[in-house]
């Protein structure tokens, strides 16, 4: 336990981690805060609740009007805030119908192709419940900040703080007295695994806080149970998942990728005595996939690339449509077969880190 605690406190003591802290969230947020108007929350409080035929049509009609009226006033355009925000609750309901459409046609084609990856599909369309509507502005960008800013957080949080784990002790000296007794390797080892899980734990935890508060801040916490496909981004994705469920799954894989990117870096240290060269190394590993998926074309290569830490750690790629792989002869889900990577890899590196630390030997 003494072990465990000191080890923890090297990697806490470290004052870089905290600049990088501040200046890694002040560039994913700017600090720019929409204060969401009194009047938008009134309008869309009025069509709040079940989204029935009546009200579809309501909004429809009324969408009408609206745009009839600002055409007959266009050598006048003055829209009023009121207008802007009753266009784009018009839009969002119409895009519900868009996307129960889209399902609709999609059920249709599966119906035809008559296999069990097709009915597994038809079965998920099936549970997604467009009948309630709300304002979910809050959860979406909620959502969303893991996709396009946290997986960037995260690693570069964890490269800063935990690339000198071992390169340091080996750059100064300490290394021959770590090394010094066999016994006493796998216990440290163990202290830094447990110190580097607490920190990659706190890491992602800090990130998340300062998401939900900052957003509900901003747009208020009203939406959760809103289906995630009212999201662009998994518009086409038959997962039945409302936006709180989604989001908490989101935040599982996310954190899992992370210590597996955790352990790599542990692993890489143990080997390198510099630090920048463990800093680059899985620098390197971290975003190279990222630049691949977008230059090459390949399907294949394409999936494989789906199932690196980044974009395990991005989430959004396991879910934003139906994908499988073929384990075995087992179809297997891409989220399913990403979080059984994960672990594998975890368990990979751990058992790696411990077999080189117990047969290194000091050097001068």
């Amino acid at each position: 336990m003494q072990l465990f605690k000191f080890e923890l406190y090297k990697i806490f003591k470290q004052k870089i981690i905290y600049v990088a802290f501040f200046l890694l969230i002040l560039m994913s947020t700017g600090f720019t805060f929409y204060n969401a108007s009194p009047l938008q929350q009134k309008i869309y409080d009025q069509w709040e609740g079940p989204l029935t035929a009546e009200k579809v049509e309501k909004a429809n009609q009324a969408n009408k009007k609206l745009i009839a009226h600002l055409e007959a006033n266009e050598n006048n355009p003055v829209v009023t805030e009121s207008d802007e925000i009753k266009l784009g609750l018009y839009e969002e309901i119409a895009m519900a119908q868009k996307i129960k459409q889209r399902f609709q046609e999609r059920q249709q084609k599966l119906e035809q192709k008559n296999n069990s990856l097709a009915e597994k599909e038809s079965d998920m369309i099936d549970d997604i419940d467009f009948s309630h509507f709300s304002y979910y502005k809050g959860p979406m960008k909620d959502i969303d900040f893991v996709n396009f800013f946290a997986f960037g957080i995260t690693a570069a949080m964890l490269l800063i703080g935990l690339a000198p784990i071992y390169s340091n002790e080996y750059s100064s000296g300490v290394d021959h007295y770590l090394l010094s007794s066999k016994k006493g390797r796998k216990a440290l080892a163990w202290a830094k695994i447990g110190a580097v899980a607490v920190y990659t734990f706190l890491v992602v935890i800090a990130w998340e806080l300062w998401n939900l508060f900052f957003n509900f801040l901003q747009y208020g916490n009203e939406g959760w149970h809103m289906p995630i496909q009212y999201d662009f981004d998994y518009f086409f994705s038959p997962y039945p998942l409302t936006m709180f469920e989604y989001h908490w799954v989101q935040f599982g894989i996310h954190l899992l990728g992370a210590f597996a990117f955790a352990l790599l870096i542990v692993l890489t240290s143990s080997l390198c005595k510099n630090v920048l060269i463990t800093f680059f190394i899985n620098g390197f590993v971290f975003t190279v996939p990222l630049i691949m998926y977008e230059m090459i074309r390949v399907d294949w290569l394409r999936a494989v690339l789906t199932f690196s830490f980044i974009y395990v750690m991005k989430v959004w790629y396991l879910f934003d449509e139906f994908s499988t792989v073929n384990l075995f002869g087992y179809p297997m889900l891409y989220p399913v077969f990403a979080v059984i990577v994960m672990m594998g890899l975890s368990i990979l590196f751990v058992s790696i880190t411990l077999c080189v630390m117990s047969r290194k030997e000091v050097t001068s």
